[in-house]
This record gives structure tokens, sequence and C-alpha cells, in this order.
């Protein structure tokens, strides 16, 4: 099979995935990879992809004998085919392959003749023709053609686990393969380092918070600012967290403390100019009210699962603390609750291969750790979410989704999961919207959470 190169470390990791997707279908009992390496190869890019490719064959499990058959052009410098000639020595030195062979020729022609001639001496039993050989797509298209005349030939489409142009080696299709794409795998595949998962907690009490998320125990009028109450209370809790005095961290929360960080938050985010001090404290009082209600729910006064615990002083509630550390930090982040909940349903739905809530990881030597939300695998294809409990979506969200997913995903869909409502949003969250779609992200709206992750499902079945 060609092994394909890369100087975009964009293009890197689907590259290196498709170099070795339908060997860890097949198990082979040997792997030929051709490389062809030209004045446009980059020097890195063969060392850094075939250490990583095998390495991925090795971890899955696919320990066969692997060898490459190399063929350069001569207008390579001398220095990198030194580099690339002692980087194939370490290998094999390092068992890692069997062998090598380094030939050089004047263009992609006669290269495609000295690969034609080698293969009928080695009689291979499969030649598989998805990656590209050569910078050329002429060159390719001759290179796919003479191996079709000669030997049993197929393409794999490793989005779908299908094999194709198989008319000479229908068998192939007959495989029955359940091997699916892991996240650490996929992750490590792209050289990311210190990985590590966040095992959420409260998976039995997620439907119950959810429901208190989007309000759907609250009165009809007050269900539409549900989510932005709860949001409100995070951002207001993590505040207070933030300026708590070391070593009382689990003294109760006073309301009246809480209501003038409350003010504050008011004042910077929704004061309006030109409000009399009447209409600015009546405003106030209102939001206090919907903020008050949401607590007094959080703390089981309504029934349910009390996930704060209040005290009270002539029956009123005066101040709380949170039932656990669990609950205390899904209180002081907002978006965490959609993060965890959509996890748990995913996990419910039992339909995902593999699925990571808060992955974190560092890529080669980075000081600074990258979070992802949401990782979710089936078969060979993989969906990076990022979750926004928030009213206003911003470019920034697109832009970093579409980066860490260009670094790091194979065959990937790109989602920003959000509960705003898209269909009623201002002009502002419609153009954010359409830049994602330029970047191939997908935004993902709604606060239904089965409706959420059955919409998730459909990008992964549609390809």
């Amino acid at each position: 099979m060609p092994f394909a190169v890369s100087d975009s470390l964009n293009r890197m990791n689907n590259l290196m995935f498709r170099n070795a997707a339908s060997a860890s279908v097949i198990r082979p009992g040997r792997i030929l990879w051709l490389l062809y390496l030209d004045e446009k190869t980059d020097e890195k890019s063969p060392i850094y992809m075939a250490r990583r490719t095998i390495q991925f064959l090795n971890k899955k499990g696919v320990r066969c004998e692997k060898n490459f058959f190399i063929v350069e052009s001569p207008s390579v410098d001398d220095s990198r085919k030194d580099s690339w000639r002692s980087f194939f020595h370490s290998l094999k030195e390092e068992q890692l392959i069997a062998d090598f062979q380094i030939h050089y020729n004047k263009s992609a022609d006669e290269a495609i003749g000295l690969y034609a001639e080698y293969l009928t001496k080695e009689s291979p039993d499969l030649f598989d023709g998805t990656s590209a050989l050569f910078s050329s797509s002429l060159s390719n298209a001759d290179f796919a053609h003479s191996m079709r005349q000669r030997f049993p030939y197929f393409e794999f489409d490793c989005r779908t686990r299908k094999f194709s142009s198989n008319e000479t080696c229908k068998y192939v299709s007959y495989i029955n393969d359940h091997t699916y794409l892991g996240i650490e795998e996929m992750f490590s595949l792209a050289k990311a380092e210190d990985m590590e998962y966040n095992y959420p907690s409260l998976g039995r009490y997620y439907k119950e918070l959810w429901n208190i998320y989007i309000g759907k125990n609250r009165e009809l009028r007050a269900r539409p600012f549900a989510v932005s109450n709860w949001n409100e209370f995070c951002n207001i809790c993590e505040e207070y967290e933030r300026n708590r005095k070391k070593g009382l961290a689990w003294e109760p929360i006073s309301l009246e403390t809480l209501r003038n960080y409350h003010e504050k938050y008011y004042d910077k985010y929704f004061r309006k100019p030109g409000m009399g001090a009447d209409k600015v404290q009546s405003t106030k009082d209102s939001y206090w009210r919907n903020l008050f209600a949401l607590i007094s729910e959080l703390c089981g006064e309504i029934g349910g699962t009390a996930f704060l615990i209040p005290e009270k002083k002539n029956g009123q509630i005066t101040s709380f603390r949170y039932r656990d550390q669990d609950v205390k930090e899904l209180l002081t982040k907002a978006g965490t609750i959609l993060e965890i909940c959509v996890y748990f349903e995913v996990c419910e739905s039992g339909w995902f291969d593999d699925a990571a809530c808060g992955y974190r990881f560092k890529w080669e030597s980075d000081t600074v750790s990258n979070e992802l939300d949401l990782v979710l695998t089936k078969g060979f294809q993989s969906i990076i979410v990022e979750c926004k409990a928030t009213k206003r979506l911003e470019e920034g969200f697109y832009f970093k989704l579409s980066g860490l997913c260009d670094l790091f995903g194979i065959n990937t869909r790109k989602v920003l999961l959000t509960t705003s409502d898209m269909e009623t949003a201002d002009r502002a969250n419609i153009t954010q919207q359409e830049r994602g779609e330029l970047m191939d992200v997908t935004t993902v709206y709604g606060t239904d959470l089965k409706e959420l992750v059955d919409r998730l499902k459909k990008l992964v079945a549609n390809g």
C-alpha cells in the first residue's frame, strides 16, 4: 500500500490513519509500504508519520511484519537523504520494521515502473490503493491503473469501513469487522501527551438536574429564563468561591452575601445606561426572585433531591451548603451541566463505541493543556464537541474547535453544542453559525437531551 506523507500538520492525523486503517481491519501477516520522496517532501514529515503509524498499529494489536520500499528523487538534497536513511535504519534496529529498501529515480513515471517490477516479484495477496503516493494527481491515476492491472486491488473508505473498487478481491468485503477508533488511540497518533479523562459523578441524578436546568418544573412564564438563571447563578457562585477566604471552603453561603455578589454582577452585565435608581432596583429584585426560585429548587423545596443543603430561620432559607464536592464543581462553572448531561445521555444510549467527557491533553512539549468537552467515536469516525451554555455565540468558539479538530481529529465531525434557540436567535448568532459552517463546524442546539444525542448520531450515520 502507498504510504502518504504530508507537510501540513493539519492533515497529518487523517493521513496517518489512512495509511493504517485497512490493515487494522484485515490484520495481515505482512505490510509493505511504498513511499515516494521528492524535493517537495518536508524532511520531518515521513519521520514523524512513519513512527506514529507503526506505533498506532502496534497499539491496535496488528503485530505483523512491516517493511518499506522507498524511491527517492535525485533532486532531494543530500542532507535530507542522509536523515531519512538514518531514520529507517533506526526503525529497523528498534525492530519496529523488518526491513527497508531505498532506490533513486528521476521521475514519478520511472518510479511507477520500478514499483511494478518489484511487486511482481513479491506477488502481494492484496494491494490497498487508498492513499495517494505522488503529489501529482495524474501520476497517482497512472499508478493506480498500473496496480489494478497486476494485483488484487481495493480501496478502503475508513469513514464507513467499506471496501470499494475491489472487483478482483471481493472477498475482503466479507471481513467481519468489529474494530473501532479508541479516543486514546486517536490522540496518541497525533502525539498528545498527559492525556486525562474526567469521569463525572452525579450520573443517577443527571435527568433531574437537566429538568432544573431547563426549568421544566418552573412556571411557564419563567421557563424561557431558566438556562440564563442557571448560568448567572453558577457565575456568581464561581466569583464567590474565588474570593472566599482560604480554609473556609465548607462554610455555609449566606444568601445576603450572595445577593451582594448578584447586584455587582447585574451592574456589570445587565444594567442599561440611563436607568433611574428605582427602575434599577426593581429590575435587580426581579432577577433575584428568579435566582431564589432556582436556589429553592436546588434545595429540594418543591420535592426531589436536595443538591444544596439549606439552613433556615423562621422557615426561610438564609444560607446553604453544597451537598458535596461534585455538586460544588457543577454549580461553580456555567456550562458543566450541558457537558455532563449529554455525556450521560450518550452513555445511556449505548450507541457510540467510545466516549470521554472533559478530556485533557497536551500536544508534544506544550506547557499549556487543552481540554475538550466531549469526544465520541463510532467505528472509524469521531465527533469532537464543544459545549457552550450561553445565549451569545462568539467567533472564538468556532476557531478554537476547528483548530483542535484539525490537529487531533480522525474523520472528525466538529460540533458546537448549545442550548441557545437558534431558530429565534438574533442576527449575530446566526452570523456566527454561518461562519462555523465555513469551518465545517455544525451548531447543534436544543434542550431535549435525547434529541441532542440523536442529532449527534445522525452526523456520524450520514458520514
